[in-house]
């Protein structure tokens, strides 16, 4: 993804700012990782359940989804600050843009692509463990791409490996959508924000101890 990462010092992001990298991102990466799987999907395939898109299962599964993604979400917080040191300072306007960009947006447009549409192609040709090894892999460094550093890269490789074993648990893309979205929230939104408001509180507590 081409998403401007957090810094080590806090920076405000205002609605411009963060459009700024959001327009290329929306046609460049956004609208092509969508388009090939719905499109294979829709022509090839058997509809958009062949790369996915349903819900064959009962409530008992959204416990258990609901509960791996508050756990997603608070390992992201907690990895941000010990390992990434990532912290910004969000206008509201930045922040709606944010929000509905790594809640939605991107957690579907990879996911789709992913794992409902590279991780179930390759399974059918090597069998679900090879594939969900490559897969993930191929998910965590293409993010290299965009700058980002070895720490994230493991990182998101680890998030692959559950987002790829969770959709074949549950033989759809939606749970994995859901964990992938905890996990932007975490890692690109609450824990710089949370980050953010420590290191102001701590050069306050710093000037008033002068």
């Amino acid at each position: 993804m081409t998403a401007d990462a957090p810094d080590s010092q806090p920076r405000r992001r205002d609605f411009l700012y963060v459009w700024r990298w959001m327009r290329i991102d929306l046609p460049m990466r956004i609208v092509p990782f969508v388009a090939l799987p719905v499109v294979w999907s829709l022509v090839w395939g058997s509809g958009l359940g062949s790369v996915g898109l349903h819900i064959p299962y009962g409530p008992t599964a959204w416990i258990w989804i609901a509960l791996m993604a508050v756990a997603v979400f608070a390992a992201c917080v907690v990895f941000v600050r010990k390992a990434l040191n990532w912290s910004a300072n969000s206008t509201p306007g930045a922040m709606a843009l944010e929000l509905s960009f790594f809640l939605i947006v991107n957690p579907f447009a990879e996911e789709i692509l992913f794992r409902g549409f590279f991780q179930g192609r390759l399974a059918t040709l090597t069998g679900f463990p090879v594939a969900l090894v490559i897969v993930s892999l191929v998910f965590g460094f293409h993010h290299a791409l965009a700058g980002f550093r070895l720490p994230f890269l493991l990182w998101a490789t680890l998030g692959g490996f559950l987002f790829g074993a969770v959709a074949h648990h549950f033989s759809t893309i939606v749970p994995a959508i859901l964990l992938h979205s905890a996990a932007d929230l975490g890692i690109f939104l609450v824990g710089p924000w949370i980050a953010a408001r420590r290191s102001r509180a701590g050069r306050t507590q710093a000037t008033v101890g002068r």
